[in-house]
């Protein structure tokens, strides 16, 4: 499987992007259980993660002080300033 992941820190100074292909197999003991009725869970398999691409992106001054202040701040207008960022982000990491 194929993922993307985003990640923005507590400094406010960057956006991490990775892509990643996550492929898994089931362990051998569970390969050899007779029960096949038995419950498969996420600790029966092996995971092999490969990184394909990672990035820190760097926002600009003026982007961290409005990330900072909307995190920051407790008022109802901060959810606005949040909404707005949400998308305003969005077009920032496409590159």
């Amino acid at each position: 499987m194929r993922v993307i992941g985003l990640n923005s820190g507590t400094s406010f100074d960057s956006i991490d992007v990775g892509i990643f292909d996550i492929t898994d197999s089931l362990k051998q003991n569970r390969k050899n259980d007779k029960n096949s009725q038995a419950q498969e869970y996420a600790s029966d398999y092996d995971y092999q993660i490969k990184t394909l691409y990672f990035e820190s992106v760097q926002y600009q001054d003026s982007m961290k002080q409005r990330i900072k202040k909307a995190v920051e701040s407790t008022s109802a207008s901060s959810f606005r300033e949040f909404c707005l960022l949400n998308f305003e982000l969005g077009f920032f990491c496409h590159f």
